[in-house]
């Protein structure tokens, strides 16, 4: 009731209306905003007079809040899992407030891991997707080299074929000077002297035009083996980074398990020292009263008023342990 007044603006809690010294309303880790229970919903400029910690609530209605095992923190806490829905509304009626206290600490427990399993998820979830935008990375730069090397192999095979063709035709020119020489011989006629240095400047030509034909096609070779070693020499750096990440990403999770298991241990621990707490308390109400008895008891030479009295005030002690240790 209290926090829907403070939704409809029929009250202030907090700084405005001189409770107490309001914290930080940007900080929303532990503020509530009315109607709201849940720690942050609703945060705005607009939900800012509505705001309230447990603090600001139990001492607008006078309740102390002190430690975090008061009643008010209980039930706001409770309050909340049953808004997100992780605690049913009928497993809070009709019990004490110790066990209401139980059954937040475990919903609770239960929502942080399951927040804790969705990041994880999420988590996994990211690094594949990175891990395949980086494949298809790597894909498209194999096959951007490879077609480098296809070509420049295409370009040397092509400069090998010119090549080749040179020589064929310095060969037919050569050919075609000796046969000329010898069927002048064999004439025994004069060969016009400007043909047959027409053909001795075609024959050198010729030659020339084949070295040079040479040259471009070992360049081109070599271009070619060198793109090819480029894309090796990547190949193995990509192998390297890829065998970086695998170990890096088994490392986080070896971690995150290991900061798993230390939580879990944490509570266990945590439990076993409230349960000696309780116990050792209880015992100590027992003693107290053992020892007032043999002081106050009838038998002992006591009154029967003085006894109930320490009756009750053992009793009393005990139902303060349970509802609120």
């Amino acid at each position: 009731m209290t926090v829907d007044a403070l939704a409809k603006g029929q009250i202030e809690i907090g700084k405005e209306s001189g409770q107490m010294e309001a914290p930080d309303k940007n900080n929303v880790t532990h503020f509530r905003y009315a109607p709201n229970f849940t720690v942050g919903k609703g945060a705005g400029a607009a939900a800012a007079r509505a705001s309230y910690t447990a603090e600001t609530l139990g001492k607008f209605l006078g309740i102390p809040t002190l430690g975090g095992s008061s009643r008010l923190k209980i039930a706001l806490n409770a309050l909340e899992l049953i808004e997100v829905g992780c605690l049913p509304e009928k497993n809070t009626r009709g019990i004490t407030i110790t066990e209401l206290k139980a059954e937040v600490d475990c919903r609770t427990a239960e929502r942080e891991q399951a927040r804790k399993d969705a990041k994880s998820a999420a988590d996994e979830k990211a690094r594949m997707v990175k891990y395949a935008a980086e494949e298809k990375e790597r894909q498209a730069a194999r096959a951007v080299a490879e077609a480098k090397r296809k070509t420049a192999q295409a370009e040397a095979d092509k400069a090998e074929r010119e090549a080749q063709a040179r020589r064929d035709a310095t060969r037919k020119a050569e050919q075609r000077a000796a046969d000329e020489k010898a069927a002048a011989r064999k004439s025994k006629e004069v060969v016009d002297q400007k043909q047959a240095e027409k053909a001795k400047v075609e024959a050198a030509r010729a030659k020339q035009a084949e070295a040079e034909a040479e040259k471009v096609a070992k360049d081109k070779q070599k271009a070619a083996d060198k793109a090819k070693k480029e894309m090796e020499d990547k190949a193995e750096r990509e192998a390297a980074d890829e065998a970086k990440r695998k170990a890096k990403d088994k490392a986080e999770r070896e971690a995150e398990d290991k900061e798993e298991a230390a939580f879990i241990v944490q509570q266990r621990e945590r439990k076993r020292i409230e349960a000696a707490t309780i116990a050792f308390m209880y015992e100590m109400v027992s003693s107290g009263k053992k020892v007032l008895a043999q002081k106050h008891h009838p038998d002992h030479g006591g009154n029967t008023a003085d006894m109930i009295l320490v009756n009750a005030a053992a009793v009393r002690l005990n139902t303060i342990i349970k509802e609120n240790v």
